[in-house]
């Protein structure tokens, strides 16, 4: 009998299942099946637990050789066995199917994961801190990660989580699975003021810029943003606002000349290149209008900060380069396409 029909059969059933949830999944966004037990569909480009997922793309081809080593020396494991060994055998057969169907496919978005026990209480979760050996926690050991931070470090620049309120509900937005961006616990007990910000900031000139970002919308708190990026500004800071661009359809009128000689630069997420495809990947609360405002967002921008960027989303079904040139060529702004499965 040749034991590895079972591992061909590991591998169809293993790409047929991932096939169907990368086709009827939206990204990070959880279905319940029952009570306690959610399919949410993620993609990991490293190893077990993520490790080595943000390695830059080096990780894909080392991965790939490790268990292409190992699957072969588990086929000649396999070969050599005891044939009255059957255990041996089916588990060997199961090994390889498994790890020949976890290779990265060719687009090298990473393995799709869709299965996952998000909704049960006190279940254990993994979060490996990259800023800090004070702040790894894995499977709840380890020091303790300080939780809703209001203010926190990504390379060179000061991040600020204003608020986890947001305009829109987007389908990919990682607060579907986990409020942790690069080892920093986000989720805020309740929102900060201007005073609480401007001390965890401190001298402002230590970072390259001070991004009102966070883990929700931060022109949801204009007078906050207003309030402190003034402070900032008296004391040389950069500024930078990252923003979903819908704030003038929230508050029914032109924002941008309020924040004039406050602001550097903005980041506006575009995400589609029509209005029905960015209705269905932000569900806006605008209707296909959150488009439209978005576009509108940018054309003002121009007129009162010096640097407007619009950005995109790597993510399956989005035309980066019709959004490239709505950017670049329509609206006459900067252009950044930016990776849908890693925040910050």
């Amino acid at each position: 009998m040749n034991w590895l029909w079972i591992s061909g059969l590991v591998i169809v059933l293993d790409q047929v299942t991932k096939h169907i949830a990368d086709s009827n999944l939206d990204l990070r966004v959880p279905l319940e099946v029952i009570p306690n037990l959610n399919m949410t569909l993620c993609y990991n480009k490293g190893a077990a637990f993520s490790i080595l997922s943000n390695a830059g793309g080096w990780q894909r081809w080392v991965l790939m050789t490790i268990s292409l080593v190992i699957s072969i020396a588990l086929v000649y494991w396999l070969h050599q066995a005891d044939k009255n060994r059957k255990y041996l055998r089916w588990g060997l057969t199961l090994v390889i199917g498994g790890a020949v169907g976890n290779l990265e496919p060719p687009d090298g978005r990473g393995a799709a994961s869709p299965l996952g026990l998000q909704g049960l209480p006190q279940t254990p979760e993994v979060h490996i801190a990259r800023d800090g050996p004070d702040e790894i926690g894995l499977f709840g050991v380890g020091e303790e990660i300080p939780k809703g931070k209001i203010v926190y470090p990504i390379r060179n620049s000061l991040y600020l989580n204003l608020t986890n309120r947001c305009s829109n509900r987007c389908t990919f937005c990682w607060k579907n699975a986990s409020y942790f961006v690069k080892g920093h616990d986000l989720e805020l007990s309740r929102e900060p003021d201007s005073r609480e910000l401007l001390e965890a900031i401190g001298d402002p000139k230590r970072y390259s810029e001070v991004v009102f970002c966070g883990f929700g919308e931060p022109l949801l708190r204009l007078d906050l943003v207003k309030t402190v990026a003034a402070e900032l500004k008296k004391k040389g800071g950069k500024i930078r606002i990252d923003t979903d661009g819908q704030a003038n359809l929230v508050y029914g009128r032109n924002i941008l000349p309020e924040l004039k000689g406050l602001v550097d630069s903005v980041s506006v997420s575009l995400n589609a290149e029509n209005a029905q495809k960015y209705h269905r990947i932000c569900r806006s609360p605008f209707g296909e209008k959150g488009f439209e405002g978005v576009l509108d967002f940018l054309r003002e921008a121009r007129k009162v900060i010096p640097e407007v960027t619009a950005t995109a989303l790597t993510m399956p079904g989005v035309d980066l380069e019709a959004c490239r040139r709505l950017a670049e060529e329509e609206l006459g702004v900067k252009f950044r396409p930016r990776a849908y499965d890693e925040v910050g």
